[in-house]
């Protein structure tokens, strides 16, 4: 995997940030890669760092500094 920004959410999964490539068309989908693995593009929508989830009581934390990349 390239170098990305990442995040976990407060049920552990990981999050893996990637720039839009200019020109391309990328459609949502879920667990059509592989098990397990969503892909949000266009209409898409994440939820990212640091938002609040109170039915598992945690928040959604960066793993590496936003702006590293």
């Amino acid at each position: 995997m390239p170098e990305t920004l990442e995040a976990v959410s407060p049920t552990g999964s990981r999050h893996l940030y990637f720039r839009y490539p200019e020109g391309a068309t990328i459609k949502n989908s879920a667990s059509k890669i592989a098990p397990g693995i969503d892909v949000r593009g266009a209409g898409g929508m994440v939820i990212a760092p640091p938002s609040y989830r109170a039915d598992k009581d945690g928040a959604y934390a960066w793993t590496n500094p936003p702006g590293l990349f």
